[in-house]
């Protein structure tokens, strides 16, 4: 008898909705749709215009930040079945443990490490 072996995808902790397929580059404005920001926001956590990210959505200058958020995705989505949806929900509702702002918009404003944070917390198995 033979033992099944469970494997992920290869890919599974990609969020392959952000990225270009001919470079493998984030597209900035493909990752805001997968995590169901506007482009307004999106443009907010990178300090541009909205005209500025619609005219180059996959700058060089900005692959960083798109990365750091995408990760943030990927580790979110691996906690939730791997469920796009329920990432965008969870980005956005009030959490308790970020005195009830939602971690989206701790990332909008800059704290990252909260939201970081908060997920490493969940991933040793801790709660609040």
């Amino acid at each position: 008898m033979s033992l099944a072996i469970k494997t992920k995808p290869l890919i599974a902790h990609i969020i392959h909705e952000a990225q270009e397929l001919n470079t493998g580059r984030f597209d900035g404005l493909k990752l805001a749709a997968a995590l169901g920001l506007s482009i307004t926001e999106m443009a907010r956590y990178l300090g541009v215009t909205d005209s500025a990210l619609r005219k180059t959505p996959n700058s060089s200058q900005h692959q960083k930040k798109f990365m750091q958020l995408s990760v943030i995705a990927q580790r979110l989505k691996q906690l939730l079945d791997n469920s796009l949806e329920y990432t965008r929900i969870w980005l956005r509702a009030p959490h308790p443990d970020l005195d009830y702002q939602a971690p989206m918009d701790c990332i909008l404003e800059g704290d990252i490490a909260s939201v970081n944070d908060l997920l490493e917390m969940f991933e040793r198995g801790q709660t609040a």
